[in-house]
């Protein structure tokens, strides 16, 4: 599935914020785990397809700030944001993560290319299939 979407995985799209939510239950969910399968159903991969979490942020240490048992930081509202796999993402202590949209989707989208919220997931797919195969150029047929 591609493209911003209301999912029943919980993952919705704001336009105007231009960032997908995922609500998570802190009791049963972790976030490192719902964050991977957020942005592998946003840009249509497969979960071995996305970036290994751990260049980014220790997932254990992620799962342990946010654990429903950490009460302080949901006092606190407490968030942690960094970027990873060309997104920038907040995970928030109630139990939602923000994820952003890549440059790419931001240029699209920017560019009034009649980019409808439909196609945002697909930009990451261009994107990647011109890194296989040396390309940069999207215009550009094989």
């Amino acid at each position: 599935m591609s493209g911003p979407l209301d999912s029943p995985n919980g993952i919705h799209y704001d336009s105007d914020r231009e960032r997908y939510t995922v609500e998570y239950d802190r009791v049963r969910d972790t976030p490192s785990i719902q964050l991977i399968v957020a942005i592998a159903e946003i840009e249509g991969r497969n979960i071995d397809q996305i970036d290994s979490l751990y260049e980014t942020i220790e997932p254990d240490a992620l799962d342990a700030v946010f654990r429903e048992s950490s009460t302080a930081a949901v006092e606190r509202n407490d968030h942690l944001s960094f970027v990873y796999n060309g997104r920038e993402v907040t995970v928030w202590a109630d139990g939602r993560i923000d994820i952003g949209l890549t440059e790419t989707e931001r240029q699209r989208l920017s560019s009034g290319n009649d980019a409808s919220e439909d196609d945002i997931g697909e930009c990451d797919e261009t994107r990647e299939e011109g890194e296989e195969s040396g390309e940069r150029d999207e215009s550009t047929e094989e």
